[in-house]
C-alpha cells in the first residue's frame, strides 16, 4: 500500500503537477525520511507547517531521523494559532 499525505490550506502548492485535489499517493516510501521526503516536495526548509503521521503530531528537530513506510498516512497543515 503506497503513502498517502495530505495537505492542508495554502500547503497544497507543494503538490506534485498533475495531483487532482489535496492528497498525493505515493507508491513506496520505504526507507525515506520524512525531511527527504520534504525535499522532494520542494517544500522550503523555513516553511512552517504541522506534521501529521499516523495521528501523532512529529516534532521539527526529529524530520531527518523519522523514516516514512508504505502504508503510513502524513497530513502536512498549517500551524495552528490561537489568538
Amino acid at each position: 500500500m503506497p503513502l498517502k499525505i495530505k495537505l492542508g490550506g495554502p500547503l497544497v502548492r507543494y503538490k506534485p503537477k498533475g495531483t487532482v485535489g489535496n492528497t498525493v499517493v505515493i507508491d513506496s516510501v520505504d526507507g525515506l525520511t520524512l525531511s527527504a521526503l520534504l525535499a522532494d516536495l520542494n517544500v522550503p526548509d523555513e516553511q512552517r507547517l504541522l506534521v501529521i503521521l499516523n495521528g501523532t503530531v512529529i516534532p521539527s528537530d526529529t524530520y531527518t531521523s523519522t523514516l516514512l513506510s508504505d502504508n503510513d498516512d502524513l497530513a502536512l497543515m498549517p500551524p495552528i494559532q490561537a489568538g
